[in-house]
């Protein structure tokens, strides 16, 4: 089958006093119709940019990007209009407009009928409990959790093949977020094809299919999240905190006598760690020899095992 989203040697430089400065290189991925794709990575690692070639609003320095078996570059208008792109941009354009306003404008954009936009509209009024007389006030006044939502209905107006979000969830709460998540999932189980940028990710480990990350602008992980997250599946992870430096270094001294032990961090009297968890009785029996002020006990979920390759 042919892929929907196809990035071929992709890469994007800038001149910088007659050097290459590059925001990212070589890139190679190819995506399905109806994967959901978690594209994470740290700040500056390329995502932005990446996202922004795919939608054809950045044209690569080398490489080409097709959606559907067409050149972004060369048919970039007609591909614009099969994607909803949510970008973490300011939107300028939108500052001095009331809300409904701008709403109206852009069904207008898409081609939709107003009375389309108008029960859309309300819809995503009542799903997001957005306030009464959001509608008369300008975008440039509104929260920056408001913006957030208002630039989510905008860029999903109109059902798409594919839809890119950059940050969606950025300055939501923890229930909007969680509506949020709840809408992107809806339109993968629609058939669209979804492109996910986000920092949390934690809260998206039950959404996305496949995981990307991007680190210096490279690809350093391409994998289903099944095999991605498989060698963690019995492994746990383990925070301890120490009264005092004799204990803490004792217990640092005698973990390395333990073969079944990965350190991952220690600092301020606290030391992280992952073990199986058939060694997870043996490691905390003996660990009340040291007397630790507290410890905790979790399962090993996305963002750690992201943060490894960040």
């Amino acid at each position: 089958m042919e892929p929907v989203i196809e990035i071929v040697n992709v890469s994007k430089y800038f001149d910088l006093n007659g050097e290459k400065l590059y925001a990212n290189s070589n890139i190679n991925i190819s995506i399905g119709k109806n994967e959901l794709i978690g594209l994470f990575g740290a700040n500056g690692s390329g995502k932005t940019t990446l996202v922004r070639q795919v939608t054809g609003i950045m044209k690569p320095s080398s490489g080409y990007i097709m959606i559907n078996g067409r050149d972004v570059m060369k048919d970039t208008k007609n591909i614009k209009r099969e994607i909803g792109y949510m970008s973490q941009s300011a939107y300028a354009a939108l500052w001095g407009l009331k809300v409904k306003e701008a709403i109206k404008l852009s069904g207008r954009l898409h081609d939709l009928p107003d009375a389309v936009v108008e029960k859309r509209y309300a819809f995503y009024k009542e799903y997001f409990s957005l306030r009464d007389g959001i509608d008369e006030m300008t975008f440039g006044s509104l929260s920056g959790g408001l913006k957030k939502m208002v630039v989510f209905i905008i860029s999903t107006l109109k059902d798409k093949p594919i839809y890119i979000f950059d940050e969606p969830s950025n300055e939501l709460d923890p229930k909007k977020r969680k509506l949020l998540w709840d809408r992107i999932l809806n339109f993968k189980n629609n058939g669209s094809t979804i492109i996910l940028v986000t920092h949390n990710i934690k809260e998206v480990e039950g959404l996305v299919d496949r995981v990307i990350i991007l680190s210096k602008g490279e690809v350093t992980v391409d994998s289903s999240l099944k095999e991605l997250t498989k060698p963690f599946e019995n492994k746990l992870k383990l925070k301890i905190a120490f009264e005092n430096s004799d204990y803490f270094n004792r217990y640092d001294n005698a973990l390395k006598s333990y073969d079944f032990v990965e350190i991952l961090e220690k600092k301020d009297l606290t030391i992280s760690l992952n073990v199986h968890q058939d060694y997870l009785d043996k490691l905390t029996d003996e660990l009340n020899c040291f007397y630790p002020t507290t410890y905790s006990v979790d399962r090993i979920n996305l963002e750690d095992i992201c943060f490894s390759y960040f």
